[in-house]
C-alpha cells in the first residue's frame, strides 16, 4: 500500500528511482500492490510508500514518454483484523510533485494461520483527479485472498473500482492482481505479480487490449520494515513498457 527520518531518506530514494528514468507524462496515480495478510497491529502506526515509473503504452496520447507516480499511507491498527488509514496519490508532471487526491482506507484480514488460506478485503474511498479531469469521488473494494503451504504463497485480488462522477460515473471497472511468491531465506522471497486494468464489468476488454503488467518482485524485511521492489513490463501494445515499482512499510509501535 513508516515515519520521521530514516523514513524520509528511504522515501527521497524510492522518489528518486521514479524520477530518473526520463521525461515525464501526465498520468494517474497507480498504486503497483499485491494486498495480503499484512496488517498493522493493534494500536501500531504504519507509513507506506509506494512508488512506480514506466514507459508509457504505444497506443495513446503520452507514447514515448515515461510515468511517474507514487502514494502515500498512514495507517492505524485498530485491533488484529482492522486497519484504518489515508492515502495521498502522487504524480509527477512539469517538474514536480503534485498530491491532488485523497483516500480514506478500510481493511479487513480474518484470523487466521500461519499456514493455510486467509481472506479479507480492502475498501478505499475518497476524491480522485488527474491534470486533465476534475475531482471526483471514486470507491475501490478490493476482496484478498491467499493461500500459504511450506515455502509458497499465493494472493489473488479481484477488485474493482466505481466511479460516482465525472465522464465514467457510474462505471464498475474490474481491475485483478495476483502473486505467487517462494521464501528463499527466512526475511526474503521472490515471485512474480501481475496487474490488470479489464474493463467495465460485463463489457470486459479483450486480452489484447488490456492494460496488464506482470514484475519479477522481491520482498525482503529490515528489523519491522519490508521492503518489496520489481522490475516488469506490459504484456500487449495497450500496457507500458518497461516498469519499475518500489513499495516501502516502516512500523512504528
Amino acid at each position: 500500500m513508516h515515519l520521521v527520518t530514516a523514513r524520509t531518506s528511504r522515501h527521497l530514494l524510492v522518489l528518486a528511482l521514479a524520477a530518473s528514468i526520463g521525461s515525464h507524462a501526465r498520468a494517474d496515480t497507480t498504486e503497483l500492490e499485491v494486498y495480503r495478510s499484512e496488517i498493522a497491529d493493534a494500536g501500531e502506526v504504519n507509513v507506506d510508500f509506494a512508488a512506480n515509473a514506466m514507459r508509457a503504452p504505444r497506443h495513446g496520447d503520452a507514447r514515448g514518454q515515461t510515468i511517474s507516480q507514487a502514494i502515500g499511507e498512514l495507517s492505524y491498527g485498530l485491533n488484529e483484523s482492522w486497519e484504518i488509514g489515508l492515502k495521498v496519490p502522487l504524480a509527477y508532471s512539469d517538474g514536480a510533485w503534485l498530491a491532488k487526491s485523497l483516500l480514506a482506507e478500510f481493511k479487513y484480514v480474518a484470523p487466521h494461520e500461519k499456514s493455510g488460506w486467509y481472506w479479507g478485503a480492502e475498501i478505499e474511498a475518497g476524491y480522485l483527479s488527474t491534470f486533465d479531469e476534475r475531482l471526483q469521488w471514486s470507491t475501490e473494494i478490493t476482496p484478498v485472498v491467499g493461500y500459504r503451504v511450506d515455502r509458497w504463497e499465493i494472493a489473488l485480488n479481484p477488485g474493482i473500482s466505481i466511479a460516482s462522477g465525472g465522464d465514467q460515473r457510474g462505471a464498475v471497472v474490474f481491475e485483478p492482481s495476483g502473486k505467487v511468491a517462494y521464501t528463499i531465506a527466512p526475511a526474503t522471497a521472490i515471485g512474480v505479480e501481475y496487474f490488470s486494468e479489464a474493463g467495465r464489468l460485463g463489457a470486459t476488454l479483450p486480452g489484447r487490449e488490456r492494460s496488464e503488467l506482470a514484475f519479477l518482485a522481491l520482498d525482503t524485511k529490515i528489523g519491522k520494515s519490508t521492503l518489496n521492489l520489481g522490475v516488469g513490463h506490459g504484456v500487449n501494445s495497450y500496457s507500458p513498457g518497461l516498469a519499475l515499482k518500489a513499495v516501502v512499510d516502516l512500523e512504528f509501535d
